[in-house]
């Protein structure tokens, strides 16, 4: 029994450790790039900057007390701005294309909110599993 305790000691230490196995990988942020400054961003690069943006936050606020959805929520709210963003954006980009555009902007940011809160979620519980650190 004596001998049991150093595995038991290091059985919790591992639960320790961040698990790579189901860690989210979040690519590190790309410095900014002067030739973008001033351009216009497609629907695709908004979409691509909100959900890096919720992976960033999930995974930072997710040790913090409170469900998952709470914290989901949370971190969509931290990338609202960018939604709004990739939402009018898309918009524009129909109206270009002459696709026609389904609800009003407001109804279309509440449905991209929702979506985004599935994903949060997904990287709080991930988060949270792995013991992960934030990027």
């Amino acid at each position: 029994m004596v001998r049991a305790a150093p595995l038991i000691g290091l059985a919790v230490l591992a639960g320790c450790q961040q698990s790579s196995k189901i860690c989210p990988v979040i690519p590190a942020t790309q410095p900014l790039n002067p030739a973008d400054v001033g351009r216009r961003k497609t629907a695709i690069e908004w979409d691509e900057r909100v959900n890096d943006c919720i992976a960033r936050w999930a995974t930072r606020i997710a040790p913090a007390p409170g469900s998952t959805s709470e914290i989901a929520a949370a971190a969509v709210g931290g990338c609202v701005d960018a939604i709004g963003y990739q939402v009018a954006t898309q918009a524009a980009e129909d109206r270009a294309q002459r696709f026609p555009i389904e609800g009003d902007y407001d109804e279309r940011v509440a449905a991209r909110r929702s979506e985004a809160r599935l994903l949060a979620s997904f990287y709080v519980a991930a988060a949270r599993a792995g013991n992960c650190k934030a990027p």
